[in-house]
């Protein structure tokens, strides 16, 4: 019986949040979601910059302030921070990701540091080099 109720939360949460990754973020008590963890940024030469927008959605009933980000390396910025984000509402953040030297895919990640210690949000960007 008890995976029956499981079941029916997580559909009713996949049906507000409209996608499962973000309804499970928001069941593991995160109240700030992205649209996607992770994108691809495309096919981008060696030393190009390219850019990817994400929106970010406050679930609580306070506004949440992204301070900053720890990044997988210094390839990997994002604009707009520290980016305050009201209660029930979205924002959008640009990463920027420099393409490296060595052809391949890429794959990088950022950690979004919150002033709300139970939001956890990682970011990620890959792209072929």
């Amino acid at each position: 019986f008890g995976w029956i109720v499981t079941l029916f939360l997580f559909v009713c949460s996949v049906l507000v949040f409209q996608t499962r990754i973000a309804a499970l973020s928001y069941l593991r008590g995160s109240q700030i979601v992205s649209d996607q963890y992770l994108k691809f940024a495309g096919v981008i030469s060696t030393g190009q910059t390219t850019e990817v927008d994400y929106k970010l959605r406050n679930y609580s009933s306070r506004p949440i302030t992204a301070l900053g980000a720890r990044a997988s390396c210094k390839c990997f910025a994002i604009e707009d921070l520290p980016l305050t984000i009201g209660p029930y509402e979205g924002k959008t953040i640009t990463v920027h990701l420099l393409a490296g030297s060595k052809a391949g895919v890429q794959q990088e990640t950022a950690e979004i540091i919150f002033d709300d210690s139970s939001s956890n949000v990682v970011l990620g960007v890959t792209a072929l080099v």
